[in-house]
């Protein structure tokens, strides 16, 4: 499916182009964004339908631990979330070598995905809290506090936060893997996070009962993820700054022929510094692992204390 979207894609990628050179008119310079426009919604509605392929799956499978369960439904939508949107960004800059294209599907995927975000968390909350919920709201400003807790067993259960890391992963993916194409990136996924942070804390509060928040050692298969893309990033950015035209003069001016063998050693550098840098920078900053041993050393002495208190004659 994700490679019949591609060629729907690169097909009306071609239609578009061939008509624009005949009209060469406002109009169909506006029709040049429709091949993008229309494969997003695809590859959204494809996201959606593999979630709950995977929600199935994982479900006959039948874990015995909730975490087992979680990881493996984790690993299965990774996987088609990876192939799904940055497929086509890939084979544009790594197959076709088209930086123009990859700048416009870049542009595209940015401020389409922006205005559905903005629509599904910002003007659907509001609206289902404004007509929907508001009427049937029964409580008051000076009612007691027990009521209004009682009155938040009512609201639906909060959904979790998979989707929103499925969606802080693709942002993450689109300014680390390609974002020296289209430096707009940065700002772009800034705006669409300063608003979604209000907005989620609208809905947390407002549209869902209140979540409870399991203990978590780390973010578990979250972690590999981000790692992995953070490595091919280097990789993507050094092919991509090779494709760069003005660069590329530099080199004929310069004499150099060997592109590829300077690519291999910067792209060995920059995966070196970016290794040094882990092992340096602890995951864990010492202040808080010392505050994290210190209340565990007090828990224990507590209840070291609480069962000599119980044995006591």
């Amino acid at each position: 499916m994700v490679v019949l979207g591609m060629l729907c894609f690169y097909w009306g990628e071609a239609q578009v182009k061939e008509l624009h050179q005949d009209w060469d008119s406002m109009l169909s310079q506006t029709l040049i964004y429709l091949p993008s426009v229309l494969h997003i919604v695809y590859t959204n509605m494809l996201s959606t339908v593999y979630k709950n392929v995977a929600q199935s799956l994982t479900e006959y499978e039948n874990h015995r631990e909730e975490s087992a369960f979680q990881n493996h439904l984790t690993a299965k939508v990774l996987v088609f979330t990876f192939f799904n949107y940055f497929a086509v960004l890939f084979h544009i800059a790594f197959f076709k070598q088209d930086v123009p294209l990859l700048r416009k599907r870049l542009a595209s995927l940015l401020i389409v995905t922006q205005l559905v975000n903005q629509v599904t968390e910002v003007v659907i909350p509001f609206l289902v809290d404004r007509f929907i919920s508001a009427p049937h709201r029964t409580e008051h400003e000076d009612d007691p506090q027990e009521d209004k807790f009682r009155n938040q067993s009512t609201l639906p259960a909060f959904p979790g936060l998979f989707a929103e890391y499925i969606e802080l992963l693709v942002q993450f993916g689109y300014l680390s893997l390609f974002s020296c194409v289209y430096p707009l990136t940065a700002v772009l996924l800034l705006i669409n996070n300063l608003t979604e942070i209000r907005s989620d804390a609208y809905k947390m509060c407002k549209l869902f009962r209140k979540p409870f928040s399991p203990p978590v050692a780390n973010m578990g298969v979250w972690q590999i993820a981000f790692e992995v893309l953070s490595f091919v990033s280097v990789v993507s950015n050094c092919w991509l700054l090779l494709l760069s035209p003005w660069l590329q003069a530099r080199f004929q001016e310069g004499g150099m022929s060997s592109t590829n063998v300077l690519l291999l050693a910067v792209l060995h550098v920059l995966i070196l510094v970016k290794v040094i840098l882990a092992v340096l920078i602890p995951d864990e900053p010492d202040w808080i692992r010392k505050k994290r041993e210190h209340i565990e050393y007090t828990s224990m002495q507590a209840l070291r204390q609480q069962v000599s208190r119980a044995l006591a004659p």
